[in-house]
């Protein structure tokens, strides 16, 4: 890891640990912070929108997971961009399935581990009732997901693909402080030497950076033709505590990033919430500019999840 990399994670630590398609949501919590959040995805130049984002301010509520309801004095809330490729039916599937079968695995929503094992369970479980339903349905296609599973003020965010997410966060408590940029994921692509290895000893290639010549991710829900290829569905995660410092989280498809550098398009969405705008606003206006004027070839979806004190 370099040094760039670890002070990204020493930072994101602190704080102790057509097609278009538009939302908004609230979730007031029993803890320090509300979350409000908006979403916005369009096709682009693509024929059609394969980009699925999902907003579940209130997961106990949506799973009847009693353990995550607010009458036990927990605030449990699920984000996620999956973003699908040659096909939108794994991206739809996440979206209907993901969170409930997440939620489903966690038993003890304060203990940090059981968490992030239900999470890496739930992305895997999640991946092997898809691939039943395509090999039924003859379906091909797969997606990438970066997911926010929010307990209280606890975040874990967690990925697989190429897909994004980054914390904006003061450096001081000043309203008017300098922003950190901080990424809190890692693209899985062929250019990882761990990544490579991997698909390598499976038995898959790599050619032009694709696996096997066809896919640039490595790691994948779906895609059923590479799963026997060392393309997997285990997640990446990375844990962090929201502090007063904390601004919002920026989750976006690789077409904003594209055309987007992060710390370009977190000051451009820094700026409009200051001005007062509302988060799906702000996601929208992102996501027309990369499309309108940096001509963004790919789909662009792009989610806010703002962060206030109560």
């Amino acid at each position: 890891m370099s040094s760039a990399e670890v002070g990204q994670k020493r930072q994101a630590e602190e704080g102790n640990e057509a097609d278009n398609k538009a939302a908004k949501h609230t979730a007031p919590a029993p803890c320090k912070f509300a979350l409000h959040s908006g979403a916005f995805g369009n096709k682009g130049l693509k024929p059609a929108l394969e980009d699925v984002e999902l907003q579940i301010p209130d997961l106990g509520e949506h799973s009847g997971q009693a353990c995550l309801s607010r009458a036990a004095g927990v605030r449990a809330a699920f984000y996620a961009v999956f973003d699908g490729h040659a096909g939108k039916n794994a991206a739809d599937f996440c979206a209907e399935h993901m969170a409930n079968i997440i939620a489903a695995k966690i038993e003890k929503p304060l203990d940090n581990e059981n968490v992030r094992a239900a999470i890496r369970e739930g992305f895997k479980e999640t991946d092997k009732q898809f691939l039943k339903l395509a090999a039924e349905k003859e379906w091909k296609d797969g997606c990438t997901a970066v997911t926010a599973t929010i307990i209280n003020d606890v975040c874990f965010m967690s990925w697989v693909g190429d897909s994004k997410a980054i914390l904006v966060r003061r450096e001081t408590d000043a309203p008017d402080s300098k922003l950190k940029i901080l990424e809190l994921t890692k693209d899985h692509t062929c250019m990882m030497a761990k990544e490579r290895e991997r698909i390598t000893k499976a038995g898959g290639f790599i050619q032009d950076n694709r696996v096997n010549g066809i896919m640039e991710v490595t790691r994948s829900i779906g895609d059923p033709a590479l799963k026997g290829k060392g393309v997997i569905s285990v997640p990446e995660m990375q844990r962090v505590t929201l502090c007063e410092r904390d601004e919002f989280l920026l989750l976006a498809c690789d077409g904003l990033w594209a055309v987007f550098d992060p710390k370009d398009a977190c000051q451009k969405a820094f700026d409009m919430l200051k001005e007062g705008t509302e988060p799906q606003a702000v996601a929208l206006n992102l996501v027309r500019e990369g499309i309108r004027t940096r001509q963004a070839h790919d789909n662009v979806s792009a989610m806010i999840i703002r962060v206030r004190p109560l």
